[in-house]
């Protein structure tokens, strides 16, 4: 007796097409889901059109109830919990899977009658087998082509000479090669109280995205030589996260092809030589210092006007018309006076 009616072939055909965007789930994750839902599935026969995917161990293959149709047991690798999965005789000889193999299979869960209770049946539609290899390439890929479409667009802007600092990460090995070209050309213009220097080793990449995640320079710079690090670090995605995180301008400076990778569309300038992202540096900040004092001047200039206007301002009013009046009346009095005075000591 089935518990569940039978799906048409369109739905089928619409399952199938829909189950690689299906979360995988494990053989003991399906009877819960059947013990929990049983009721409603019941009740919403005609609704009920979701597919699922499972995946775990395929056992050994069995007649099934109908003709043409092969009964499997699909085991959770790591619980140990089976479930009872159909298919047709045609699907399971072209996915080309035997006993003992890790495979996923789509299809629609079912029920049969058994003893007066409903039993968990599973429907197959297509059953494929897994590569470990291929499946954990495929994640990674996804993985990362998600994180692409959400990293921000925008640049970090290049600091302002005041609050200027940086950070400069690069291989070990290259302390006497890629980091000397590196302070040659970048000059005296940055102090060392400016900059942080960390060396790291070529098979340590949980140091580098340490060093990225706890930057609080306002200039990260990445060097890379003959003996850079690994290409691969630079389609990581935990490496691209920990750049988009980063509120500093981010110099990449690699001499092998990391132009071609993920990580040189987050980077704010990217170049071929340690050489090159000094003089860029160098150039940058003597371009803002002469803005900057460009600006001082200015600013200066306007503060001695203002002191002048000031000054001006508090000079004392010349006297009115009445009072120059009476300072020369008390003048021509005190000539009258001194007049007299002299007349009568001859």
């Amino acid at each position: 007796m089935e518990a569940f009616p039978r799906r048409s072939s369109r739905v089928e055909s619409r399952a199938h097409a829909q189950s690689a965007a299906l979360p995988v789930l494990s053989p003991l994750q399906v009877q819960d889901l059947f013990a929990a839902r049983l009721e409603e599935i019941c009740t919403s026969f005609d609704t009920w059109h979701y597919p699922l995917l499972v995946g775990g161990k395929l056992g050994a293959a069995v007649p099934g109830f109908e003709r043409d149709a092969l009964q499997l047991s699909l085991t959770d690798s790591s619980f140990g919990t089976s479930i009872a999965v159909d298919i047709r005789t045609n699907a399971f000889e072209a996915s080309g899977a035997v006993a003992g193999d890790e495979v996923r299979v789509s299809g629609f869960l079912r029920a049969r009658g058994q003893r007066g209770q409903a039993v968990l049946r599973f429907e197959a539609i297509a059953l494929e087998r897994c590569d470990p290899i291929r499946d954990s390439v495929y994640e990674a890929d996804k993985k990362l082509l998600t994180l692409m479409r959400q990293l921000p667009h925008e640049r970090q802007e290049y600091p302002a000479i005041q609050a200027f600092s940086m950070l400069v990460v690069y291989p070990a090995a290259e302390r006497e090669t890629t980091l000397a070209q590196f302070c040659s050309a970048l000059g005296s213009g940055v102090t060392a109280d400016q900059s942080r220097f960390v060396g790291l080793e070529h098979d340590n990449m949980h140091r580098l995205l340490a060093a990225i995640e706890t930057c609080r320079e306002t200039v990260l710079v990445i060097l890379g030589g003959t003996r850079s690090f690994p290409e691969i670090w630079f389609d990581d995605a935990a490496f691209l996260e920990a750049l988009t995180r980063v509120s500093a301008h981010r110099i990449f400076a690699m001499e092998s092809e990391v132009e071609r990778r993920f990580a040189s569309r987050v980077a704010d300038y990217n170049t071929t030589s340690a050489e090159e992202a000094g003089n860029y540096i160098r150039s940058r900040n003597v371009r803002l210092w002469r803005v900057h004092e460009e600006e001082r001047a200015q600013m200066e200039e306007i503060a001695a006007l203002r002191e002048s206007v000031e000054e001006l301002s508090t000079v004392r009013p010349a006297l009115s018309l009445q009072a120059r009046l009476g300072f020369g009346c008390i003048i021509f009095l005190l000539g009258i006076v001194f007049t007299l005075v002299v007349s009568v000591f001859k």
